[in-house]
């Protein structure tokens, strides 16, 4: 694998020409990379705007939660693996390829974000044992989302849709998130962009389309995103999808999206635009990955629309993309 020393710098006007057009199969995140705003919370309002006088009140599980977060910090028994940082610099130092060596390569990183459940199976366990979602059915979350929706239509990234209609059909199109229900994304995002099927999350269960307040716990963390991507690669293999004739990208926006990210099989894409969120990007390229200082600068200039700052195997590549339409003019010159 290799870090560019010049990442490849791109205004709206320049496009790359492809030799040959390949078919973009999209596996994105949802949660602040479809949507404008973490929505966990949001979707955690509907338990009260149908009971109003529900208790525990939300703070209990946000105190919940972060409790949680103080033990697995300070209790060696309860996790609190060390996490080796930054991690371009040990992919670079180890000399090795990414498509034989993925996982020992980030070894320490992929025990971080495992250990890590920990804390969000505190947070669940509550949540199932106090049955916050349990009575709710299918058609009340379609009507939260669709009032949703018309309090703010913003809710939804821009171009976002756009892209998705233009660039990828929904048999190609698939969601890996850690939101809690597949009702409320496909709603969100509009059904007829995905396949039901290709939403996995850490789902709300259902009988007879009614949360019975119990969740999978499939999809807690990053190393989990990382099974449900290879669980796609290999289902698409198996059913005779061509890998010559097709590119894969994974598009996210959090840490938790970093282990797909880096998947060697895909194209990785973190979506965050320094302007609307300079806590986020500084934070992931300088503190996490280590991106070298003229590198995230010439992120930063607003004339700038994406860099290619990781080259890993056989054409795919890691970026920083700041906006969906931007994804959509790389989904065209790929």
């Amino acid at each position: 694998m290799k870090v560019l020393e010049h990442p490849l710098r791109t205004t709206l006007t320049h496009k790359l020409q492809p030799i040959t057009k390949m078919k973009n199969i999209l596996i994105t995140d949802f949660d602040e990379t479809i949507t404008a705003k973490d929505t966990t919370t949001i979707l955690a309002k509907l338990p009260y705007k149908l009971k109003p006088n529900l208790k525990p009140e939300w703070t209990h599980f946000q105190q919940n939660y972060m409790d949680a977060c103080k033990r697995y910090k300070k209790d060696k028994n309860w996790g609190g693996a060390k996490r080796e940082l930054p991690l371009l610099q040990i992919i670079e130092r180890s000399n090795l390829p990414m498509c034989e060596h993925f996982h020992s390569l980030l070894e320490s990183e992929f025990t971080y974000q495992s250990e890590s459940s920990i804390i969000e199976m505190a947070s669940i366990s509550e949540l199932e044992r106090c049955e916050l979602f349990k009575g709710i059915n299918h058609s009340q979350v379609d009507e939260y989302v669709k009032q949703l929706l018309l309090e703010d239509p913003l809710l939804i990234r821009s171009g976002f849709q756009e892209c998705i209609q233009s660039s990828i059909e929904p048999q190609d199109f698939y969601v890996i998130s850690v939101n809690w229900s597949r009702e409320f994304i496909l709603k969100m995002m509009g059904l007829n962009l995905v396949d039901p099927s290709h939403v996995f999350c850490n789902n709300l269960l259902s009988s007879s389309g009614v949360y019975t307040g119990q969740f999978s716990k499939a999809l807690l963390t990053g190393s989990d995103k990382v099974t449900a991507l290879d669980s796609i690669l290999k289902e698409r293999t198996e059913r005779g999808s061509d890998f010559a004739n097709c590119r894969y990208w994974y598009v996210g926006d959090s840490e938790t999206d970093l282990l797909p990210i880096f998947h060697p099989k895909v194209n990785g894409v973190i979506l965050v635009d320094p302007r609307e969120n300079a806590k986020k990007f500084a934070k992931i390229s300088d503190q996490i990955l280590g991106l070298k200082v003229k590198d995230i600068e010439m992120y930063m200039n607003p004339t700038v629309k994406y860099i290619k700052c990781i080259e890993k195997n056989k054409g795919n590549c890691v970026y920083f993309v700041k906006t969906w339409e931007t994804l959509e003019q790389l989904f065209a010159a790929n």
